[in-house]
């Protein structure tokens, strides 16, 4: 019995978690680039109102 007992193979688990932070790290970015893209499209359009008035 002792012989078909699985070892926990903890370098796969590391490995699985540096992809999946990894992947959260370039989601991260994309939705920070997509918000200051966005901000800057608003700060734009607020300093246009303030110029025409």
């Amino acid at each position: 019995m002792l012989s078909r007992k699985k070892k926990t193979s903890h370098l796969l688990h590391l490995f699985l978690t540096i992809i999946t932070l990894g992947l959260w790290v370039v989601v991260w970015v994309i939705v920070a680039a997509s918000n200051g893209s966005q901000n800057s499209a608003i700060d734009k359009r607020i300093n246009n109102g303030k110029r025409l008035r």
